[in-house]
């Protein structure tokens, strides 16, 4: 038996499509239902809180499903005694039970933003709003809620990880093992083309732009796909810290080969051909190189073979300034060495990743945020409590209808996901679940359960209706929410936790505005007190971005080159990452209709050329270290003046995205550019017969290509902002 699971497993790991695992993980889901289900009627619990669960816990990999899982019965049990604590305290008067559960949903919102934990918090929102709500008419039947909830949470999570864990578990590891392979090919493929446009080809440009993002996600999956392994596999829980550390210098890798593509695709000038074919051939060394470290993956990595050594690692450098012939190639030269440095690191990382006698070092977490009563934390806790209070109002004049009660608990999710993501991304899909739950639980209310004595015979249909939402869950993440939800809300129509089976459509209807009003009084609030707009969100991200950079110059111009300048460094990329990845999420909700001319292609051209200004912005620390003791005073005062010329250009960038009026010309650097370059020839020229004055004449013409680079991408970026219509995406839209 174990030889026929292990075969079945190798094969559903290496031979199903991602179809065919969709499958198989939605048939599991659909075998964890039905025991969770006939074990519930069994013991007289309730079914609709272990039958959601079940369909909530179903993830891509068994790690991510233990982790899930074990947050789902933290947030219960918490959730459950909060909910306990406000009924005792407060059963005796409506008003002050609302304010008092208003507070907890409040402080579970504060507590969920930026925590790592965050959906334990989610969850005890949830369960404490249903411990309260739902006894709010009899006091004394709270404390049967609560054990009921943590009950049946129990056992469905037990009945889970059983049926995930044992029956042809896909395990994270193995996937990890996949997409490390993929990411290191991918950026193989992505040094090829970059190294096609060094040698004269045509620069394919889309092909390139898809091969970026391909790698940007392939990393993000990397992260998560990692969390999950720790879950279930045990060498990636034991060195998880190093592998954590490996997957920082797969993006510092990306990084450096992105940069050498946007100095490439931003200097396709005469002057930048005559340092194409050496450039060329030290990549395809790089390249090389970065076929040796994909074969490193088969190798051992607990310590006990060394990394090679290579003729890639010791001619990717073209260090010789006879070979240098423009600024542009000391650029060029200093970014490739950059990426064979990268490569070189990962191939001593991948040596020692598993070594039982390295202790890495866990990255660190970031510094918490200081409290604030006018912080975005606290106005999204405001809200959620206003929410809460005004439903709450509701049903005092209502007097408290259950599907009321099961309003609260719902509004309570669209509360926690508000906090999570906008609302305004996940709406749509959130109101269309309503419509497709309806649409499927209609047919099971009113046409099979009459003609059947027991719910358990209701299992195997429940399962067949289930089945596509579970199979979307896990094949198309686009519309994962939306899956979600309409299962859940199929579940909860059905109403398979009364104690006799009854077919009113009042009492139906009453459950699907109960759903729609939770949902739809939680969208109305936040849409009232909200002014979120894809649009306005999108612009409030391209003016952060130019301003945080014209401060960024300033900070690391008032700082010491070395460790001052790399922490600002660090600090300011982190930043950047997180503005192209909001760029990125709000320009996909933007409804161009509105402004025909603000077409997908504008936008994805700033965002690409944001992409670019924020590479070269990296480098500036680099430069400054390397140049600190090659530029002599006069060129020194030079480069300062030109950061002085950038940070008033960042300025006028971002004051004009403000008032909403066109980017004017923006400060003159071209002379200063042309001053640095005349300069840097006569250092040349004076370092042919000196070795020092050599090495001292490179790192000045790499700052003069960066200097010219950097100019060049500011222009760029004013003229892609200039080419949208920034006044008319900001108007109000109802």
């Amino acid at each position: 038996m174990n030889r026929f699971l292990a075969t079945l497993d190798a094969f559903t790991l290496d031979a199903l499509t991602l179809d065919g695992r969709s499958v198989l993980i939605a048939l599991k889901t659909c075998l964890a239902l039905v025991l969770g289900l006939a074990i519930a009627l069994r013991l007289d619990w309730k079914p609709s809180f272990g039958a959601i669960l079940i369909v909530v816990l179903q993830t891509p990999a068994l790690g991510a499903t233990y982790k899930k899982g074990m947050l789902y019965i933290a947030g219960t049990l918490s959730g459950a005694g909060a909910g306990l604590a406000m009924v005792a305290l407060f059963a005796h008067d409506r008003i002050a039970f609302i304010l008092a559960m208003a507070l907890v949903t409040g402080f579970g919102v504060y507590r969920l933003q930026g925590s790592p934990n965050a959906y334990a918090w989610l969850i005890f929102i949830v369960t404490s709003m249903l411990v309260g709500f739902f006894s709010a008419q009899d006091a004394s039947s709270a404390f049967g809620t609560a054990v009921m909830r943590t009950s049946t949470i129990c056992l469905a999570v037990v009945i889970t990880f059983l049926v995930h864990g044992i029956l042809w578990p896909i395990r994270a590891g193995p996937v990890f093992e996949r997409q490390l392979h993929g990411f290191l090919d991918g950026c193989r493929d992505l040094l090829s083309l970059t190294r096609r446009a060094l040698t004269g080809d045509a620069l394919d440009t889309d092909a390139v732009s898809k091969a970026e993002t391909a790698q940007i996600n392939a990393l993000a999956a990397l992260r998560d796909t990692l969390d999950a392994a720790a879950g279930d596999t045990e060498r990636f829980r034991r060195y998880h810290a190093s592998y954590e550390n490996l997957v920082r210098q797969l993006h510092d890798l990306l990084l450096a080969i992105l940069a050498v593509h946007a100095g490439i695709r931003s200097r396709r000038d005469a002057q930048a051909e005559k340092s194409l074919s050496t450039g060329s051939a030290a990549l395809e060394t790089v390249e090389g190189e970065m076929a040796e470290l994909v074969r490193d993956l088969a190798r051992p990595r607990d310590g006990t073979i060394e990394p090679g050594t290579s003729d890639a690692r010791t001619g990717a450098r073209i260090d010789r300034l006879e070979t240098i012939h423009t600024a542009f190639a000391a650029l060029l030269d200093e970014e490739i060495r950059e990426v064979a440095a990268q490569v070189q690191k990962l191939h001593t990382s991948l040596a020692t990743l598993e070594d039982p006698g390295k202790d890495a070092a866990p990255i660190s977490a970031p510094a918490p945020e200081p409290f604030s009563l006018t912080s975005v934390k606290m106005r999204k806790a405001a809200s959620g409590s206003l929410v809460v209070l005004l439903l709450g109002w509701v049903f005092i004049q209502t007097q408290w209808p259950m599907g009321l009660q099961l309003s609260m608990v719902f509004a309570s999710i669209a509360i926690g996901l508000g906090a999570m993501v906008p609302l305004v991304l996940v709406a749509r899909q959130l109101l269309r679940s309503l419509i497709i739950g309806v649409a499927i639980a209609a047919p099971l209310y009113f046409g099979i359960m009459p003609r059947i004595n027991q719910y358990e015979q209701l299992i195997p249909w429940l399962c067949v209706a289930l089945f596509p939402l579970l199979y979307l869950i896990s094949s198309r993440p686009q519309i994962k929410i939306q899956a979600l939800f309409s299962a859940i809300f199929v579940i909860a129509l059905l109403s398979l936790d009364e104690e006799s089976q009854s077919y009113s459509f009042s009492s139906f209807v009453n459950m699907w505005i109960g759903l729609a009003g939770g949902f739809g009084g939680a969208l109305a609030v936040f849409g009232l007190f909200s002014s979120v707009v894809p649009e306005r969100e999108f612009s409030k991200q391209v003016r952060s971005f130019f301003g945080g950079s014209g401060q960024f110059l300033r900070r690391l111009e008032a700082s010491v080159p070395g460790a001052a300048g790399a922490a600002i460094s660090g600090t300011g990329r982190a930043r950047w990452q997180g503005i192209l990845k909001q760029l990125k999420t709000w320009s996909s909700a933007i409804n161009y209709k509105r402004v025909p001319g603000n077409n997908p292609h504008k936008t994805q051209a700033l965002i690409e050329s944001i992409e670019r200004m924020a590479l070269r912005l990296d480098s500036v620390e680099p430069i400054r270290q390397q140049s600190r003791g090659a530029l002599e005073e006069p060129l020194a005062k030079l480069l300062d003046r030109f950061y002085d010329a950038c940070v008033e250009s960042f300025q006028l960038i971002g004051h004009s995205l403000a008032d909403l009026t066109p980017i004017p010309v923006l400060p003159d650097t071209s002379s200063l550019v042309r001053e640095f370059e005349s300069r840097v020839d006569q250092i040349r020229d004076s370092a042919v017969d000196d070795e020092e004055a050599r090495a001292s004449a490179l790192h000045v013409l790499r700052a003069a290509a960066h200097v010219q680079l950097l100019a060049g991408e500011l222009n760029d970026c004013r003229d892609k902002a200039n080419a949208l219509d920034w006044k008319a995406w900001n108007q109000n839209w109802l």
